[in-house]
């Protein structure tokens, strides 16, 4: 009789001991499934780059309790929560609470965003091989975007076109240029392109945040200013505003080094500075930027200003040097502003008002 209620007293705790497993192994599976997640869709990857990103990905924290920041594990909390709409909400509202302008309440869930998925870009791209880092863009582009239940990576970058130079790459929205007379879509090498990143970088090194503003920078950019080199070949003048929503104190500390604006917001416009030159070469429908150019590049307007003004020189031959590096990075931290405020104060405008959007978003009109 006592070995009988042994065996059924052990039986019972061993299924007592199996229910609480399960119990726990059920309640796991729910938290995990409440929690935050990185997922990938692999549509137009690599097969290469999407399996070392789905690798990544799957390590991306979004929790504070696994090491995200809490500002963008508390984002993540509330859009799983609240979804969409209620989280943009909610930022414009604390946003409304904490600026004394406007158009910072307008931009703050995008702002918001984009800093939530720079986190999710720049985690996974720690994680990939050098060569990455370095051509990211055009070739290996992939960005996050939001869902109910985290974020989802996806791949692709701009159109892109054959040519007999190689590929040229440009937006859905074709922006057009017009040169001697005749209507062109605008597309960049894949060397121009490049340029463009390294050269309009405000940091160094390079982060995710800034090639995820310059894909956003090509996608909607719509109006490029056609001019000409100093060897009459056809060119692009490059704009940048802060639309972006990239790092605002760098390029109000540029403004105001370049052209002496104190405070953007009080403008009735946002103002534009001066990005660099891209000589093209047109042929078929379009006209393919070859590379990028700084303000004062060899054969620049600002180079042009500068051999062919009055000053002395020893003057003329600092600006000319000065000019062989004038990278945004460089001109803010390093405060090399003399050569770029010259060109803007003496007649080669460096900082201006388009009187135009220079971008186009959403999908383009048919």
């Amino acid at each position: 009789m006592a070995k009988d209620r042994r065996k059924i007293e052990k039986k019972r705790r061993k299924e007592a001991a199996k229910a609480k497993q399960a119990r726990s192994y059920a309640s796991a599976k729910k938290r995990e499934a409440e929690r935050p997640k990185v997922t990938v869709d692999p549509t137009c990857g690599d097969a290469v780059l999407v399996k070392r990103v789905c690798e990544a990905a799957a390590r991306v924290p979004l929790v504070e309790s696994q090491g995200c920041p809490a500002d963008i594990a508390a984002f993540f909390t509330r859009l799983m929560r609240d979804g969409l709409e209620e989280t943009c909400k909610h930022i414009r509202v604390q946003a409304a609470l904490n600026c004394d302008h406007g158009r910072e309440v307008t931009n703050a869930p995008a702002i918001q965003f984009n800093a939530a998925a720079a986190y999710v870009g720049q985690r996974i791209l720690d994680e990939l091989p050098e060569v990455y880092h370095k051509h990211l863009l055009p070739n290996y582009y992939f960005y996050p975007r939001f869902t109910p239940t985290g974020a989802i990576v996806r791949f692709g970058f701009l159109n892109s076109v054959k040519r007999d130079t190689g590929w040229g790459h440009y937006s859905r929205h074709k922006p057009t240029v017009r040169i001697n007379g005749a209507d062109w879509i605008a597309c960049f090498s894949e060397h121009a392109i490049e340029r463009v990143v390294e050269r309009s970088s405000f940091e160094e090194p390079i982060t995710y945040a800034h090639y995820m503003n310059c894909a956003n920078y090509f996608e909607g950019c719509v109006n490029f200013e056609p001019v000409a080199m100093a060897s009459g070949q056809p060119a692009l003048r490059l704009f940048m505003t802060d639309g972006l929503y990239g790092n605002a104190a760098r390029y109000e500390e540029y403004l105001k080094a370049i052209a002496g604006i104190d405070d953007v917001n009080q403008l009735p416009s946002t103002p534009a500075y001066v990005l660099g030159y891209c000589p093209v070469d047109c042929k078929g429908r379009f006209a393919k930027a070859i590379t990028m150019l700084y303000p004062g590049y060899d054969g620049t307007p600002e180079d042009k200003l500068v051999r062919t003004s009055g000053i002395s020189w020893m003057d003329r031959q600092r600006l000319l040097e000065m000019a062989k590096d004038n990278k945004t990075v460089r001109v803010i931290i390093e405060g090399r502003h003399e050569a770029i405020r010259w060109y803007h104060s003496h007649g080669v405008p460096q900082v201006v008002s388009l009187g135009k959007n220079l971008f186009r978003w959403g999908s383009p009109k048919t």
